[in-house]
C-alpha cells in the first residue's frame, strides 16, 4: 500500500488457518511495524505494534497510520501458536 505521510492505511487483515485450512478463532496476533525513527506506522494504539485476536471467521484487521517519515517499510505479523 502507498499512502501520504500521515494518512490512514486500508485496514491490514490476515487469516488465520490451521494446516488443514479451518480457520481458527481466537488466536493472538501480533502486527508490528519499525521502530519510530523513520517511515513507519502507528496503530490505533497509538504505537507501532499491537496485538489482537482472531475472529470467528478466523480474521484480524489492524488499523494503521503512516507518520511523518517518507519512505518504504514491512509491517510484520507473528501469533501466539495453539495447541496441536
Amino acid at each position: 500500500q502507498s499512502v501520504a505521510v500521515y494518512a490512514a492505511f486500508a485496514p491490514l487483515v490476515v487469516k488465520v488457518v490451521d494446516v488443514y485450512g479451518n480457520v481458527v478463532p481466537n488466536v493472538t496476533v501480533t502486527f508490528s511495524s519499525p521502530v519510530l525513527t523513520g517511515a513507519s506506522a502507528v496503530f490505533s494504539n497509538g504505537t507501532n505494534t499491537i496485538s489482537l485476536l482472531s475472529n470467528s471467521n478466523g480474521q484480524v484487521s489492524a488499523s494503521c497510520t503512516a507518520n511523518q517519515f517518507t519512505g518504504s517499510y514491512q509491517v510484520r505479523t507473528t501469533f501466539t501458536p495453539f495447541p496441536s
